[in-house]
Formats: structure tokens, sequence, C-alpha cells
């Protein structure tokens, strides 16, 4: 049984595009539809306002409700990640830089603010970066071990991080083999 503070948070990073472009391609488009599936309800719907996470954010079905520069870009912080090099390489990196580390606590910050703007029993789908949506998938988490996460989020990938108030008690990642999403198995942090 749900309990009755318990609040979701679905995030996930962009669909692909046409680079150096903004602009989703077709693969993308494609990916973003077989996300939405599921036939989810979001009550609030943010993404970062560059064009590829609105895009992807509609191809999955849904209006955007607020664009938030702050996932879009880790500016200073981007030299303190190896955003592409895995969950553990990215832990590893906030436990021992002090820019990563602020950077995944601002992140946490950012989507914690979001989160409250929903009622209890309501969700919340976030589109943003490579790199970002790590960064804030392990702020949330409060220091629990991630090496078992695997590598960074592909296209389309993401989390659904379940909060009974402020502390995240499930967590299931969303990764794409070939087209098709598989939901993967329940992590409790």
């Amino acid at each position: 049984m749900q309990s009755p503070t318990m609040k979701t948070l679905e995030i996930r990073r962009h669909a692909e595009r046409h680079k150096p472009g903004d602009h989703l391609n077709a693969r993308g488009v494609a990916r973003a539809r077989n996300a939405s599936v599921r036939d989810r309800a979001y009550a609030f719907v943010v993404t970062s306002p560059i064009e590829r996470a609105v895009q992807t954010a509609i191809a999955m079905g849904y209006g955007v409700d607020e664009e938030d520069w702050t996932m879009a870009s880790m500016g200073g912080a981007m030299d303190a990640f190896p955003w592409d090099a895995g969950f553990a390489a990215m832990q590893q990196a906030i436990r021992t830089d002090c820019a990563a580390a602020c950077y995944a606590e601002f992140q946490a910050l950012e989507l914690r603010d979001h989160l409250a703007r929903i009622a209890p029993r309501e969700s919340l789908l976030v589109v943003s970066h490579g790199g970002i949506a790590e960064a804030g998938i392990i702020g949330l988490l409060d220091g629990a071990d991630v090496s078992g996460f695997g590598p960074s989020l592909d296209y389309c990938e993401g989390a659904r991080l379940d909060f009974d108030g402020d502390r995240c008690v499930c967590l299931r990642l969303f990764r794409f083999d070939g087209d098709t999403e598989r939901e993967g198995p329940v992590l409790m942090p």
C-alpha cells in the first residue's frame, strides 16, 4: 500500500538528437514515445529549456509546465564530472571533488524544490541532460552506494524515485535495449 505522503519523481535524459543541432531525430522521437507507453500521469513537467529536452517531453506526450535553466548546464562543474563514465565514477567524483559535490547537492535541492510543488500521490517528470540527470539522482540518495547502477544514462533513459516525505524509499532505472525500454529491479537506497 502506498503511503499517503508518497511522491514520485521520474528523471530522464533527453532523447537522441541531430548533432550538433538541438532537435530530436526520428530515433529520438521513437524512443521518447516508447518511454511513455506506461500511461503515466504527471502533475508537473519540468525540462531544461534546450530544445532537445523540451521535445523529449512533448514526444513522450506531455506538455511542459516549466523550463529550468539549472537543468541545462553543469557550468564549472563539468570538468569535475566523468559524466559518461557511469554512476560509480560520478559518485567517486562527488565524494572527492568539491565542485562535483556542490553541483550534485545543488541538483538535488532543485529537484526537491520541484517535487515540493506536487501533492502527495502525484508524480513529477524532469527531462534534462547526460551527467545532470545522474548528478541529481546521486545527490538525492544521500550517500547511498550507486556502484550497481551501471553505465551513465543513454538517450531517454532515466530513473523513477519514490519519496516518503523527504526520503527516497525506492528507485527503478529505465534502460533501453535497442528501442525497447526495460524497467530495472527495485533498488532500495
